[in-house]
């Protein structure tokens, strides 16, 4: 006869395993492979995936909209941050003009990854070109700033968009 106790832990089991979703999200193997065609920092790229939980779960599509989503919020991050330091450069005019461009520039990088992201939604992934565009904005944003914070947020913002370019490369590959 079978006790109470291993009932009640069988049927546990049963009903665990309907309620926890089993991982079938992108590998790990995957991520090394999408990261390592185009990124300059292939484990930073890696690192960067892994930071947002729901690539745990992730099928290639999906992992598509969260490396856009990662990217917008540190494009999101640079302007805010390029604001204020326009803001408390009111004695340094070079600088405040340099700052404020940057603050034109990722404005006009977050339309780019809204746009890039909607074709992502619609599973256009080959068209998703404004991306290499934004990188080189933020590059020049980054590079034109004699400041390390510039240069540190040029920096992760282009790490993020290769990234988000690798990933729907790869896609736009595997789908052909």
């Amino acid at each position: 006869m079978v006790s109470y106790s291993s009932a009640i832990s069988a049927l546990f089991v049963v009903v665990a395993s309907l309620i926890i979703p089993t991982s079938n999200g992108v590998s790990n193997k995957v991520l090394t492979k999408i990261c390592s065609r185009l990124t300059p920092d292939p484990d930073q790229c890696v690192t960067i995936l892994q930071s947002d939980l729901r690539t745990a779960s992730a099928n290639l599509p999906k992992l598509s909209l969260i490396s856009l989503d990662l990217t917008g919020r540190q494009a999101n991050h640079n302007l805010k941050t390029f604001r204020e330091l326009s803001k408390n450069a009111t004695h340094e005019p070079k600088l405040k003009n340099d700052f404020d461009a940057c603050v034109r520039v990722y404005k006009d990088i977050k339309l780019k990854i809204k746009a890039a992201y909607l074709l992502s939604k619609k599973g256009q992934y080959r068209n998703v070109s404004d991306l290499s565009q934004a990188k080189e904005l933020a590059f020049r944003c980054g590079r034109d700033i004699n400041s390390l914070v510039g240069n540190e947020l040029g920096s992760s913002m282009v790490l993020r968009l290769y990234t988000s370019i690798s990933v729907n490369r790869y896609i736009a590959r595997t789908n052909a």
